[in-house]
């Protein structure tokens, strides 16, 4: 007899799904037994846990996870880096690529000003300037319209943050749920990220409403 059963599992940075598929299996004998099979396709990972104990195909579950979430971490930070360096460089050759060819054309326009110094030294360039005066009449200019600026408007606040979203729930894992004193851990932070976030948006908010206010706006325009 099998029966299976899902644990979820709470990971922003896994590969494998958020849930933990535990079987249970019952021999002709009547021994119990609990297995999961779990996979990690970033890292080509794959791991069989089996244990008589529930708790310990959880537990043991759960800390392998944590594992390959950590060794994920730092293949993807070691990924990162060899892309900034190769970045890097690439800039680097870009920049010399640039260098060289601002050079060659400073050394073709100087050459540039060579010759025609030369030129000038052996001929009379000069200009007569009288010659080049318009002195006819200018016809007179039409009035043109002055643009006025754009009539200031009001500055809406960004959104209140709500205590419903999502973002500021108990990230409960399963640890938590089995422990009181965790999950009231769990809870208070999330007290405190929403505690927060709506204290930088009041202050936001006050800065718009000041500001609209300095504009001189119809109250009718400033909403905070």
């Amino acid at each position: 007899m099998t029966l299976s059963i899902v644990m979820e599992v709470a990971s922003k940075e896994r590969m494998t799904p958020n849930e933990i598929v535990i079987e249970q299996e019952i021999s002709t004998r009547g021994i119990v037994t609990y297995s999961t099979e779990l996979v990690h396709h970033g890292l080509s990972k794959h791991r069989r846990i089996k244990d008589q104990d529930y708790s310990a195909v959880c537990m043991r579950a759960e800390l392998q996870l944590k594992q390959w979430d950590e060794q994920w971490l730092k293949k993807a930070a070691r990924e990162k880096a060899a892309r900034e360096r190769a970045a890097a460089q690439q800039e680097k050759e870009e920049a010399q690529r640039q260098a060289a060819l601002q050079t060659e054309e400073a050394k073709q326009r100087l050459g540039g000003l060579e010759n025609t110094l030369k030129h000038t030294l052996t001929h009379d360039d000069t200009i007569d300037w009288d010659s080049l005066k318009d002195r006819g009449e200018f016809p007179e200019s039409m009035p043109t319209l002055t643009t006025l600026p754009p009539e200031p408007t009001a500055t809406q606040p960004p959104a209140e943050p709500q205590r419903s979203a999502l973002k500021y729930q108990p990230q409960l894992k399963f640890l938590d749920k089995l422990s009181a004193k965790r999950r009231a851990a769990r809870e208070e932070e999330a007290r405190d990220r929403f505690a927060k976030d709506h204290n930088k948006w009041k202050k936001e908010a006050d800065r718009v409403r000041r500001n609209n206010l300095r504009l001189r706006l119809p109250s009718s325009h400033i909403e905070c």
